[in-house]
């Protein structure tokens, strides 16, 4: 069953703090080590602690123990076996591994993580957050949130408790004085001599929390509000285009009209081969440089291409025949808007972005071919005139 976000944290938490918990001075095995600030390291097959601490206790071993000791601070535990009994602690405590079991005076807080957890009785903290596989809690706490498979509860809190597991007994020592709230698949076992102030129930289907069903009107305002959002993206993109690239849209839009099959065919095969180019470069160490950059290239135009052929070769196509021309900048958002709307429609938006895409990368190719091949032999003008931005190649 899905024990919520906080139990997911919680494991990843004492995973670090098992990790944290290794870093001790190789001086430390089997033994303890103390700083100039009072903290202790202690590490080793069995490590017994064998002092009180002043400051802060790191321990970690196969088994771990500290019984009757007084540490000031907080207390990191990570091991196999750990015992933590008749001690007083005066910050927080934090176990992680299999079998843990505790018995003493925490001034603040309990984070304990582990396949077996076993809280007596004399155990004391302001909060207690646990999560593992059997969790057998008893003890006075301020509040407590507990996540396990099985969960046997005979504790005593002043305020709330949260237990989410599979299997939930509530024993004829609890006392809760809050709200009782319990998550679980299957009906909870509640003892009648419990003292509880009130009590939630929440069941849940299998492994997860039962699923909202989700209505036509949701799913079209889902789609209304993704339509709006790329609407003004493309806008702002169709902007940009406009205001700083607006030689390359014209550049784009002529040859687009003058070479279509020529850029179409480049954007075709250009899709075919800069994979296998990419690649090939990669495995070289001299092209790793050229292999970033045209990676980054491709990318560029993936992200772009919708609305960049939009901007040039339809925007051309469109008000071209059209009887009177807008502001460019106002053809060019004009037709974005429209390229966001495609987008949004299902299969029509999918191969639009394919030819979106064959056609930016055949611009790029037939481009860079006419730049590097052809500018010592021809020079192609490109007119456009005042009225109906018409071109006219004059080779």
């Amino acid at each position: 069953m899905k024990k919520g976000i906080f139990k997911s944290g919680l494991a990843l938490l004492f995973t670090l703090v098992f990790v944290f918990s290794l870093a001790v001075p190789a001086s430390a095995a089997d033994s303890f080590y103390e700083d100039s600030t009072g903290n202790v390291f202690g590490g080793g097959e069995s490590a017994v602690l064998d002092r009180d601490v002043a400051n802060e206790l790191f321990i970690t071993g196969q088994k771990v123990c500290v019984n009757e000791k007084d540490v000031k601070g907080n207390v990191f535990m990570a091991g196999y076996d750990l015992l933590l009994d008749k001690s007083t602690i005066g910050g927080s405590t934090f176990m992680a591994g299999y079998s843990l079991e505790t018995d003493a005076a925490v001034k603040r807080n309990i984070w304990i993580a582990g396949y077996k957890l076993d809280l007596k009785e004399n155990t004391t903290a302001k909060a207690l957050y646990a999560a593992g596989n059997v969790v057998d809690v008893r003890g006075n706490y301020e509040t407590a949130n507990i996540g396990a498979g099985t969960i046997s509860f005979n504790g005593t809190v002043n305020g709330n408790v949260s237990l989410d597991g599979d299997t939930v007994n509530i024993g004829d020592d609890a006392v809760i004085n809050g709200t009782l709230t319990i998550k679980s698949s299957n009906d909870p076992n509640i003892s009648e001599n419990a003292e509880i102030g009130e009590v939630i129930v929440k069941k849940v289907q299998g492994d997860t929390d039962a699923v909202k069903t989700v209505s036509a009107a949701d799913k079209a305002i889902n789609w209304l509000k993704s339509l709006i959002y790329w609407i003004l993206a493309f806008a702002l993109l169709g902007l940009i285009f406009a205001l700083f690239f607006d030689r390359q849209l014209e550049d784009a839009a002529a040859i687009g009209t003058q070479r279509t099959a020529f850029t179409f065919l480049s954007g075709f095969f250009g899709l075919i081969a800069l994979p296998i180019a990419l690649i090939i470069l990669c495995v070289t160490y001299i092209g790793l440089p050229l292999a970033g950059f045209a990676g980054l290239v491709c990318a560029a135009i993936l992200f772009f291409s919708r609305v960049f052929t939009f901007a040039s070769i339809v925007r051309h196509l469109i008000f071209s025949k059209a009887g009177k021309r807008l502001n460019f900048v106002a053809e060019v958002v004009l037709v974005v808007i429209l390229a966001a709307v495609i987008k949004k429609i299902p299969y029509l938006g999918g191969i639009t972005g394919f030819v979106c895409v064959m056609f930016t990368l055949g611009y790029v190719i037939q481009a860079a071919y006419l730049h590097l091949f052809r500018k010592k032999t021809t020079e192609e003008v490109v007119n456009y005139t005042d009225n109906d931005n018409n071109i006219d190649a004059q080779v």
